[in-house]
């Protein structure tokens, strides 16, 4: 109903400024909408940014985003887990992985350094954490690399490729064509 009283309005505008404004009653109504199916989703995207600003920070915790929230700890943690489904920590670590995950792709980088940009202290913890979070050490992950980039050259090299004009992708023993 609201929503046909908006289309409504849009069509009946006769100024610039009030077809603005009813793109803005528009979008105040689609907000509201997705906040009732999903309300703590405007909470689980700032807290998002908030860890986004601290991967690296060693001693980064759910009271520190509390605090920069204004909310008690164990409100948030109640709070998030409602919205996301999973733990605040659960959902740290993930982040930190992926970003790890990504760090890594640069081998310029040490393990050690991805460990310290990623929130890890020790470097050993952090393999042990990323082996538990994606099933591979880190070592083992860059090695892979390594071997499908190499594969990859020799693929893109070889005659037939060349002559056929045929591109590959290899990763993870994902094979992608492109003809």
């Amino acid at each position: 109903v609201e929503y046909k009283a908006c289309h409504q309005e849009i069509m009946e505008a006769r100024t610039l400024e009030e077809l603005q404004e009813c793109f803005k009653n528009l979008l105040l109504l689609y907000r509201a909408a997705e906040e009732k199916k999903n309300p703590g989703q405007e909470l689980v995207s700032r807290i998002d940014e908030i860890m986004g600003e601290h991967l690296s920070d060693l001693q980064f915790s759910l009271d520190d985003v509390a605090a920069e929230l204004y909310i008690s700890p164990n409100y948030l943690r109640q709070l998030f887990k409602q919205a996301s489904g999973q733990t605040f920590t659960e959902h740290l670590t993930e982040m930190r992985m992926k970003e790890a995950q990504r760090l890594l792709d640069d081998e310029s980088l040490k393990i050690y350094e991805v460990a310290e940009r990623t929130g890890y202290a020790d470097s050993r913890y952090f393999s042990v954490c990323y082996k538990k979070y994606w099933h591979i050490t880190p070592t083992d992950y860059r090695r892979t690399l390594q071997e499908s980039g190499n594969m990859q050259k020799q693929i893109q090299e070889s005659e037939f490729f060349q002559h056929n004009r045929v591109s590959i992708s290899l990763r993870f023993k994902k094979i992608t064509v492109y003809l």
